[in-house]
């Protein structure tokens, strides 16, 4: 059997090289490493196992590193060993959305071959800010909405439909107790975010200037925290309803409720949602002539939906097998396998999982 080898990879604009490397096993392996061509270290951030299945040789990348990824991978598998470091023209390569596992199956020369590994690799570095200006521009001016109370952890279960990005199904609460509405009913509603700078001149609510608080509420998930969704809806009507009561709120308490109030008081002013949290959306409900015709309701409504998520910030990278035999031009290396050592049993196999995208995930009921 070879000795075991490391998958390193070389410096992008960074001065930095990030590998995966050959672990050792019964089989061929490397490991998948970073590594700082100035000081000749580098960091594992996973695998790649070479090994023999009849015919085939089967070649898995795998990357166990905490925020790497794979965008790409090229493979070499030949009787010669390949001397530059030209990935691009190596017969085997595959474009990858963010993955960290990557299977190759392929026909295995006889005796003695070579292999060469090579993978673009991201690191994810961080998310941009997330952008209210978007939020406001991606909104749609109308939807349809229907109600159901109590929504289990929320005053409404609230649908929208007709709403393009919006359509799903949210966590709704009221903003306006002096209206009525009637749940299960198709409602034609004008949509308008908590953060649109006219938002206070619209008159959808008592005191708009505490929209910053009720955004801090619906973000702190308090039903985990044994409060009741009546709890919250009351807190809500506290802070911008000035005219409202117990009626519909299942069970709830007053002193919980001050509880609420009392802490967005303190740590909700100038709140403003980041990333993975949510921003309220109002929705008025319209008649023909454009008069309110019920209660104004907000539904809870996260970035993703709309699709202003905040975006991951990758630094790129690129690997390569660290193996015994350096290429003559350029910066990597090839692993000698075959008759030149044992190749141990082939991997239990499976099918190839779908990639894993790396974003963020908001609270849609969908």
């Amino acid at each position: 059997m070879s000795r075991p080898k490391g998958l390193t990879l070389p410096s992008g604009l960074h001065g930095h090289a990030y590998a995966l490397a050959w672990a050792p096993s019964s089989a061929d392996a490397e490991t998948l490493s970073v590594r700082d061509r100035s000081a000749g270290q580098h960091t594992v951030i996973g695998t790649v196992t070479v090994e023999r299945d009849g015919p085939d040789v089967v070649v898995t990348f795998d990357v166990t590193a905490d925020g790497w990824s794979l965008t790409k991978t090229h493979l070499y598998v030949g009787a010669d060993a390949p001397t530059k470091a030209a990935p691009g023209r190596f017969p085997y390569q595959r474009s990858l959305d963010h993955t960290t596992q990557d299977i190759y199956r392929v026909p295995a020369p006889a005796g003695c071959f070579h292999v060469a590994a090579h993978a673009d690799a991201k690191f994810l570095e961080g998310y941009t800010d997330p952008n209210l200006d978007e939020v406001i521009a991606a909104l749609p001016a109308t939807a349809t909405m229907r109600l159901k109370h109590h929504g289990g952890d929320s005053y409404f279960d609230t649908t929208i439909t007709d709403g393009e990005l919006l359509d799903g199904l949210y966590d709704g609460f009221c903003v306006d107790a002096g209206r009525s509405i009637r749940p299960g009913r198709d409602y034609t509603v004008e949509v308008y975010s908590s953060y649109d700078p006219s938002f206070a001149t619209l008159d959808l609510v008592d005191r708009p200037e505490n929209m910053d608080l009720v955004n801090w509420v619906i973000n702190q998930d308090f039903t985990a925290l044994g409060y009741t969704y009546g709890d919250i809806q009351k807190a809500i009507w506290t802070l911008i309803d000035d005219k409202h009561t117990g009626g519909g709120l299942g069970s709830y308490s007053q002193a919980r409720v001050d509880e609420i109030v009392a802490m967005a008081l303190i740590a909700g002013v100038g709140f403003v949602p980041g990333c993975d949290q949510q921003i309220a959306i109002v929705l008025r409900p319209v008649g023909v002539t454009g008069e309110t015709t019920g209660q104004i309701t907000i539904a809870q409504v996260t970035f993703v939906q709309l699709e202003v998520e905040c975006m991951p910030i990758y630094r790129g990278e690129t690997a390569w097998g660290f193996g015994d035999n350096p290429f003559r031009t350029g910066w990597g290396w090839s692993l000698e396998v075959g008759s030149c050592g044992v190749i141990g049993p082939a991997p239990t196999l499976v099918e190839q999982p779908a990639p894993t995208t790396v974003k963020r995930k908001g609270k849609s009921k969908k």
